[in-house]
């Protein structure tokens, strides 16, 4: 059998038994994959922010991995499943948009449906991760294609990370991830903002979410500010973030994926 990497990102959480029959459906099929976890700590039914974790990690992977994306609000409905074929990689998934910008980003060479008569479900139709699309990832690590129905690639849900809002002093931005350490990662990304954002390093500016507003200094690293002072910064993302030294910006302020903040300098 064909040594391949699954790279599985979902929003299952480690509480339950879920990742552990993911890989188990994966590997009866195959035994010898190797199974990266990415995460699977997206939050419950966030389409966009498991999107936007997808994105920032697909490139770092071998040529030919394979990644195993649910997250499934629409599990057990009549959205699709697909698999799409890019220039270096197979991405498995709903068709909900989960996997579009990374497949997009790498380039979509074929697309294709699940044929999803021809699987069987185990005790219901909430757990498609394990029972239709882990069976197929398996299978197309063994270059078997057979329940696999080519479409027309515009029929896809084509889901776009958004983009900032940029006025003369100011960013409109969305909250699209807040990791371990209670960060806000923001739709600001160093490829398309560092000309506006690198020449105010070591400026302070206005951070606000709603009505809670935060004096923040921008900064290349955490230790250039006290402990438990709100800062901003280039995260190894290369996307903006707003961070509490040695603290969580996300307890201090309420910060939640999707959520709106602006950003103002003067």
């Amino acid at each position: 059998m064909a040594r391949r990497i699954v790279g599985l990102l979902t929003d299952y959480g480690v509480i339950d038994t879920y990742v552990g029959e993911l890989k188990a459906a994966l590997l009866s099929r195959n035994p010898e994959l190797t199974i990266v976890d990415i995460t699977h700590s997206v939050s419950p039914f966030n389409i966009l922010e498991g999107a936007f974790l997808l994105y920032l990690s697909y490139r770092h992977f071998p040529v030919d991995t394979i990644f195993l994306v649910v997250v499934d609000p629409g599990v057990g409905t009549d959205r699709r499943g697909v698999a799409l074929k890019t220039d270096r990689y197979w991405f498995v998934a709903p068709d909900n948009g989960v996997a579009y910008p990374a497949a997009y980003e790498d380039r979509i060479i074929s697309t294709y449906m699940i044929d999803q008569s021809r699987l069987r479900t185990y005790g219901g139709e909430t757990f498609h991760g394990r029972d239709i699309f882990a069976p197929v990832a398996a299978m197309i690590s063994m270059g078997e294609l057979d329940l696999l129905i080519e479409i027309d690639p515009n029929s896809l849900v084509k889901l776009q990370l958004p983009s900032p809002i940029i006025n003369k002093n100011e960013i409109e931005a969305t909250i699209l991830h807040v990791d371990n350490f209670g960060n806000a990662v923001l739709n600001v990304s160093r490829k398309s903002f560092g000309h506006l954002i690198d020449r105010l390093v070591g400026e302070t500016i206005d951070v606000s979410i709603g009505r809670r507003r935060y004096r923040a200094r921008l900064v290349e690293a955490y230790g250039d500010e006290k402990r438990s002072r709100v800062v901003a910064l280039w995260g190894g993302t290369g996307f903006l973030e707003v961070s509490v030294v040695e603290g969580s910006f996300a307890k201090r302020s309420g910060a939640k994926p999707g959520m709106r903040m602006k950003i103002r300098w003067h």
